[in-house]
C-alpha cells in the first residue's frame, strides 16, 4: 500500500507545540517515514545566537524522538513562517506538512494572510493543522465531500479527500463520517420557498435528503468500494455553517476536507468558504491539497512522492 514517505513537521514552543510533534512522530512511525522537524525564527533584529540556541534545541528535541537517527532531521530557519515551511518542503519533497494551530493576528486573517491561509493557497502537499486537544487517538473524523459535483467519483479533489479521511481513521481507530452539503438551487429552490402547505414541504425535504444520502453512500462506495468504511451523511444547508455544526454535535476530533483559499486581500471582501470553515472548525483540520507539478522536489539521495495513503 501507498504511503507517506516524508513529514515535515513545524516544530514552535507553543502549548500545541508538543502535540503537534506527537502526532507527527506517531505517523512516521507507522509509517517508516523520514521526519523533518524544522523550527522558524521569525523575529526581527539581532537573531544570528537565538537560531543557534534553537539548533541546539532542537537536536535534543531530535535526540529525544523514538525513531532510528537517519529517519530525523533538523532545520532552522529565521524569515516568515509560511514562507520557510513551504520552501523546506520542496527542498525535501514533503508529502504531508504538519503545524500546529497559529491564528496569527486578526488582521492577516481579514485579508487571508496568516499561515494556515499560506498554506492552503500554496502547498504542493495535504497539510495537518493540529489543534490542541486530549492527548488521546481521534475518535470521529469527518470528511467534507461536494458530492453533488458532475462525475464526482472522477474528481482527483474528491478522491484524495476520501482516501486520506479512510486511511486515517484506520490509523487512528476512529469513526469516519462522510458529510455532504446539499441545498436547493434553480426551480426546487422556487418550490420549496412557494406556499407549500407545511405537510407537503416537510415530505419533499425528507424525500430529497434521503435521495443525497444515496448520492453520497454512492459516491464513498465508488470510491472506497464496500463494504462502506464509514457513515455517509447528507444535511441541507451551505457547507459554511452545516460543516462546523455537524463537527459540534459529533465532538468530531478532526475534518478533511479539499484546501483552497482565494487570493489574499479579496478574502475580505468576498468571504471564502474553505478558510470560513477552517476558522470555525474547533478540531484539527487535514487539508487535501493538488501535488502541483514542480512544487515538490526531492534531494536526490532521499526520493519521495505524494501518495494518498497513511497507513503503511
Amino acid at each position: 500500500m501507498k504511503r507517506f514517505k516524508t513529514i515535515l513537521v513545524h516544530y514552535d514552543l507553543t502549548a500545541g507545540g508538543d502535540a503537534t510533534l506527537e502526532r507527527a512522530v506517531a505517523l512516521a512511525r507507522r509509517n517508516l517515514a523520514d521526519l523533518c522537524l524544522l523550527h522558524v525564527v521569525s523575529g526581527h533584529g539581532e537573531t544570528l545566537g537565538l537560531v543557534d540556541e534553537r539548533h541546539r534545541m532542537l537536536a535534543r528535541v531530535a535526540a529525544s524522538i523514538a525513531l532510528p537517527p537517519d529517519q530525523v532531521q533538523t532545520v532552522v530557519r529565521h524569515g516568515d513562517k509560511a514562507d520557510e515551511i513551504l520552501a523546506c518542503a520542496e527542498r525535501w519533497g514533503a508529502d504531508l506538512i504538519v503545524v500546529p494551530d497559529d491564528p496569527g493576528d486578526g488582521f492577516a486573517q481579514l485579508l487571508g494572510t496568516d499561515m494556515a491561509a499560506e498554506l492552503m493557497r500554496r502547498a504542493g502537499c495535504p497539510v495537518w493543522i493540529v489543534r490542541q486537544t486530549e492527548d488521546r487517538p481521534y475518535r470521529t473524523i469527518v470528511a467534507a465531500v461536494d458530492a453533488g459535483k458532475a462525475d464526482a467519483a472522477r474528481c482527483p479533489a474528491t478522491r484524495r479527500v476520501l482516501e486520506l479521511a479512510s486511511s486515517m481513521a484506520r490509523l487512528e481507530g476512529a469513526a469516519l463520517h462522510i458529510l455532504y452539503a446539499w441545498e436547493y438551487a434553480g426551480r426546487e429552490r422556487e418550490t420549496m420557498a412557494s406556499e407549500l402547505p407545511a405537510v407537503v414541504r416537510a415530505e419533499k425535504s425528507n424525500h430529497d435528503r434521503l435521495r443525497h444520502l444515496h448520492v453520497v453512500s454512492q459516491l464513498v462506495r465508488d470510491v472506497l468500494g464496500e463494504p462502506i468504511p464509514g457513515t455517509p451523511v447528507a444535511v441541507r444547508g451551505s457547507p459554511v455553517s452545516v460543516i462546523p455544526d455537524y463537527l459540534n454535535a459529533m465532538q468530531a476530533d478532526m475534518l478533511v476536507m479539499e484546501g483552497r483559499a482565494g487570493r489574499p486581500l479579496m478574502n475580505a471582501f468576498t468571504g471564502n468558504g474553505s478558510l470560513s470553515v477552517l476558522r470555525q472548525a474547533g478540531c484539527s483540520v487535514l487539508l487535501s491539497r493538488p501535488p502541483a507539478a514542480g512544487a515538490v522536489r526531492a534531494v536526490a539521495d532521499r526520493p519521495s512522492a505524494y501518495t494518498a495513503d497513511l497507513v503503511a
